[in-house]
C-alpha cells in the first residue's frame, strides 16, 4: 500500500462447506474489511471505527473449493500497519 493506494488484496482457495473469518484488530486509524466471492461480489463487509476490531465471515456451502477475496480499505489519511487474521 502507498501513500496513494488505500485497497490491499489477499486471495483465498476456501474448502467446501468451510466458513473463512477475516478479523482486523487494533487499530490506530480507521481500516474496512470485505469479503468478495471470484466473481467479484460483495459478500460480506465491516465498518467500525478505529477502536472497534472490523470482522466479516462468509460460508462456501457449494460443494467444492471457491476463491475469496479479502480487501482491506485504508479509509484514514493516515497509513499505517495493520494485522489481518484470516482463519477458515
Amino acid at each position: 500500500d502507498s501513500s496513494t493506494q488505500r485497497d490491499d488484496y489477499f486471495l483465498l482457495s476456501l474448502p467446501a462447506g468451510r466458513t473463512v473469518t477475516g478479523l482486523l484488530n487494533g487499530l490506530t486509524v480507521n481500516y474496512n474489511v470485505y469479503l468478495y466471492n471470484a466473481a467479484g461480489v460483495e459478500v460480506d463487509s465491516s465498518y467500525n471505527d478505529q477502536s472497534t476490531p472490523d470482522e466479516v465471515s462468509w460460508t462456501n456451502t457449494s460443494s467444492s473449493a471457491v476463491n475469496i477475496y479479502v480487501r482491506v480499505y485504508r479509509a484514514a489519511s493516515t497509513q499505517t500497519t495493520y494485522q489481518l487474521r484470516v482463519s477458515y
